[in-house]
C-alpha cells in the first residue's frame, strides 16, 4: 500500500508540472483587475481622480494605477459591504471636493472607510455634512405622510422635550 500512496503523490506532481507549463494551451490568460472591476465604478474612480489632479495640480497624488485600483476596490466595498449606492457616493463626492473644509481632504478614495476614534467612516461623515448642508438624502423621511397620521399614531409620540 505505502507503493500506491508514493506513486499518486508522483503522479500529482507530473499533473502539476503539466499545468504549469508555458506551452500547455489550458493555460488561461491572465485577467486584469480592470477588466473585474464594476465599469461605472472604474469610470467614477478614473474621473474622480483626474478631477483632483486637475484642480489640486502637484498636491494632489500621483494619477497611477494602484491608486485608482486601490479607489475601485474602497467604492466596491462601500457599495458591497456597507449598502451605500453607487449615486450616493458620486453625489457626495462631487459635493466634497468643491467644499470649502472636504475639497482639501478627500484627494483620494482610497481612505474613504478608514474609521475615526468614534468608529465612524470618512465617508460616513462626508455623507452626513453633504446631506446637512443640501438637504438631500436617500433615508425615509420619518414624517413624510405626516398630514395623514391618525389621531393615534400622534398621541403615541414622546412627548416634546422629554
Amino acid at each position: 500500500m505505502g507503493d500506491h500512496r508514493a506513486t499518486t503523490g508522483q503522479q500529482k506532481k507530473k499533473v502539476k508540472n503539466i499545468r504549469n507549463s508555458p506551452g500547455n494551451s489550458d493555460e488561461q490568460p491572465e485577467v486584469s483587475w480592470r477588466d473585474e472591476a464594476d465599469g461605472d465604478v472604474l469610470k467614477f474612480v478614473e474621473r474622480f481622480q483626474q478631477f483632483v489632479e486637475q484642480e489640486h495640480g502637484k498636491k494632489a497624488p500621483k494619477l497611477t494605477d494602484s491608486l485608482i485600483r486601490k479607489g475601485v476596490d474602497t467604492v466596491d466595498k462601500l457599495i458591497r459591504l456597507d449598502g451605500f449606492g453607487l449615486e450616493t457616493i458620486r453625489a457626495a463626492m462631487l459635493w466634497a471636493v468643491q467644499d470649502e473644509f472636504w475639497h482639501k481632504n478627500v484627494l483620494s478614495l482610497a481612505a474613504l472607510r478608514k474609521k475615526n476614534a468614534d468608529g465612524v467612516m470618512k465617508f460616513q461623515q462626508i455623507l452626513a455634512r453633504y446631506e446637512f448642508e443640501t438637504g438631500e438624502s436617500d433615508e425615509p423621511d420619518p414624517l413624510e405622510g405626516w398630514v395623514d397620521w391618525t389621531d393615534e399614531q400622534i398621541a403615541a409620540l414622546p412627548p416634546l422635550g422629554g
